[in-house]
């Protein structure tokens, strides 16, 4: 739906007092009577169009953040006094949760208590209790602790509760669980000292799992870990450990240790280690040298193959014809699903399609397909089939894949020269059924703390909301969300359901205005900046990645900092990249330094997007080009490949959904340039740019 025509209908569905009255009956009499229990506090909600405002909420906003205001201050007497007045406002749980936060500490275990059995269904008992908890361990109050204590996935939480445990004098129940906590590859938090001391000193840790934690931690990159567990080994092994961390250091010294006396095993896991370290940086080398070591040392069928999917991949991934052999070396038994795939990609791309389809008819599971039916491996099989000359049984799967609205969807009708299949069809639900639903508390409450700005608070309201919904209740609940504007949380909600067809509601022109102005600025096709947005953010503009990426188009602070120097616009912090209008200039500025960088190839700058232009530059070819559709197969790592592949299919949807002409597929992905060709193109580009 277009943006101007929602905008009209928000207009034509505005309620005046009389007629909301008049819809509430009307809908109670057209309900059972079972169905119509609605409280008080949400009783006005319940007949607000879900476009519109929340018209009679905005003075007691104002009394929310007054409230709120007064109890920073301690003016507790004017606190109470709006806290009172507040009492059938959807966020009033939140101010008495302020206010006994405050005094968590003085305040009695019944109060807590109450709150948390009252407030139950927020998100707001389960921070209490958290916190509530982290309280009575601090004070040493385990009996309590274990009373109130709900199982949690969060690490310090869990030792706090053995702790407990131990102190509670049930160390038998808490001991035979701490192994799975300390059998990791990195330190854990202080909270576990305590717990792994008692677990030492009750005779639980052995010389193998020693070991085995060690090489979790050497494998993790963590090699001050590993030094530090060494000293819980015998004398007689330590030095065992230290030739380990010289491996890590140099590889080669692999040569040495094969000549040390000591435990068999784990000679074999420190050679085997650095073969594979040594094949992650030069593949020929640690052929060679492996070759070598086989001949002084005799390795378990298991570490052979271990080495041989190393070597094999480390040869695909540099687009060598030598990983065919190591994959094939592999004994069938010992293959996993990332060897397999390499294996039909190091076909295809030595062209050795008559192979590929023999390991594309026998394939038994995949890294991102699990079966030969998948879309995936269905193309490539039909591809094989083309270029075998079974042109018949090729175009009868290009014919099924073209059914569907999705990357493969797409090139299979790029071969036979059908058009794509959008299968656009909306979600429709009565306005009568979405007041209904944005009538109950916690859906109140989150589009609340939405229009307050308050999107951690608002998104843990909506969780929990929705949780235990079923696919069709999901559905409702992001059409709901949809027509607030709230198009992170609609995308997000659709997508655990089966219902993925309404692509107005999954693929919005939020911010249009903005991204066709940053589009023509850059010239950068809108459908692709578009899609981009889409893949990194889902249009939340605050999103935050685990790696530090900001904003609408989630870009790295430095990124930021030097595209804020190029425009002389320099960031004061980095939270001005949560800035709508900011992270769209940066990032569609970023977008077209890639694609001058990179031969202006939009998959190598989606691809650089992602994982960055040193990267992908790597990736290229050294001398020819090579088809792009085999290029973005081969990317060796897996996110950067489902992201290339995303942004394609979406730029498609977002032609259609832009009202712009389809650009296919085949027309977008002309062959990927070689390196050389690259950093001409770059060259010229800085030329053109001084002159």
């Amino acid at each position: 739906m277009d943006l101007r025509m929602s905008n009209r209908r928000v207009t034509q569905l505005g309620f005046s007092n009389a007629l909301t009255m008049t819809v509430l009956l009307a809908c109670i009499l057209a309900l059972p009577a079972e169905a119509v229990q609605i409280s008080n506090e949400t009783a006005y909600a319940a007949n607000q169009s879900i476009e519109d405002d929340l018209w009679y909420l905005i003075e007691q906003r104002s009394g929310f953040l007054q409230a709120e205001s007064a109890l920073r201050k301690g003016d507790m007497k004017r606190f109470r006094q709006l806290r009172d007045e507040l009492v059938d406002y959807p966020l009033h749980p939140y101010l008495a949760f302020a206010e006994l936060s405050r005094r968590l500490g003085t305040a009695n275990s019944d109060e807590i208590e109450t709150f948390l059995e009252r407030y139950s269904d927020t998100p707001l008992a389960w921070r209490l209790r958290r916190t509530w908890t982290k309280l009575l361990a601090r004070r040493g109050h385990w009996q309590k602790f274990l009373d109130v204590y709900q199982s949690s996935d969060d690490t310090t939480m869990r030792c706090q509760w053995l702790r407990a445990l131990i102190n509670a004098d049930q160390a038998d129940k808490a001991l035979p669980r701490v192994e799975a906590m300390w059998l990791v590859g990195r330190s854990q938090p202080p909270a576990c000292d305590p717990v792994f001391k008692a677990w030492r000193a009750a005779g639980y840790l052995s010389r193998d799992l020693v070991w085995q934690r060690i090489e979790l931690a050497v494998r993790a990159g963590r090699p001050s870990l590993a030094s530090y567990l060494a000293r819980f080994l015998d004398a007689e092994d330590q030095p065992l450990a230290s030739e380990w961390l010289g491996v890590r250091k140099q590889p080669t010294r692999v040569l040495r240790v094969a000549r040390l006396d000591g435990d068999a095993k784990i000679i074999e896991a420190i050679l085997v280690y650095g073969i594979e370290r040594m094949a992650r940086r030069d593949p020929e080398l640690a052929a060679g040298t492996w070759e070598r070591l086989r001949t002084r040392f005799a390795f378990s069928g298991a570490a052979v193959a271990s080495v041989h999917r190393r070597l094999g991949l480390s040869y695909a991934f540099a687009g060598k014809a030598q990983a065919l052999y190591w994959l094939n070396t592999i004994p069938e038994a010992e293959m996993d699903d990332r060897a397999r795939e390499w294996r039909i990609l190091s076909s295809m791309n030595q062209g050795e399609w008559r192979q590929a389809l023999g390991y594309l008819l026998t394939v038994q599971g995949g890294e991102e397909a699990r079966t030969p039916s998948s879309p995936r491996w269905r193309y490539w099989t039909a591809r094989a089939l083309e270029s075998l000359g079974w042109y018949d049984d090729a175009d009868a799967i290009y014919a099924e894949l073209a059914r569907d609205r999705s990357y493969y969807g797409f090139l299979a009708a790029d071969r036979i020269e059908r058009d794509y299949r959008l299968n656009h069809r909306s979600l429709e639900y009565s306005d009568h059924e979405l007041r209904l639903l944005a009538a109950q508390p916690g859906a109140m409450r989150a589009r609340e703390l939405h229009s307050l700005g308050r999107a951690i608070d608002a998104r843990r309201e909506w969780r929990m909301f929705t949780h235990g919904m079923s696919d069709e209740e999901l559905a409702r609940a992001a059409k709901l969300a949809d027509g607030w504007g709230w198009h992170g949380r609609a995308i997000m909600t659709v997508a655990r359901t089966p219902h993925l067809d309404d692509l107005e509601m999954r693929f919005p022109l939020a911010y249009h205005d903005r991204v066709l102005e940053q589009a023509r600025a850059k010239d950068l096709d809108p459908a692709w900046m578009y899609a981009i947005v889409r893949q990194e953010s889902a249009f939340i503009a605050d999103a935050r990645s685990p790696a530090g990426a900001l904003g609408l188009m989630q870009i790295m602070p430095g990124t930021g900092r030097k595209i804020g120097r190029s425009l002389q616009r320099p960031l004061k912090n980095r939270e001005q990249l949560l800035d709508p209008d900011i992270s769209l200039e940066f990032g569609s500025t970023h977008l077209r330094n890639l694609l001058d960088q990179l031969n202006g190839h939009p998959v190598l700058a989606a691809a650089a997007y992602n994982a960055g232009s040193h990267r992908v530059e790597r990736w290229q070819p050294a001398q020819r080009s090579v088809s792009a559709e085999l290029w973005i197969e081969n990317i060796p790592y897996r996110e950067t490949r489902e992201y290339v592949r995303r942004v394609i299919a979406y730029t498609a949807i977002y032609e259609q959904r832009l009202g712009r002409k389809s650009v296919r597929l085949s027309e977008r992905l002309t062959p990927i340039p070689s390196r050389a060709t690259t950093l001409a193109h770059a060259g010229a580009v800085a030329v053109t740019s001084s002159e």
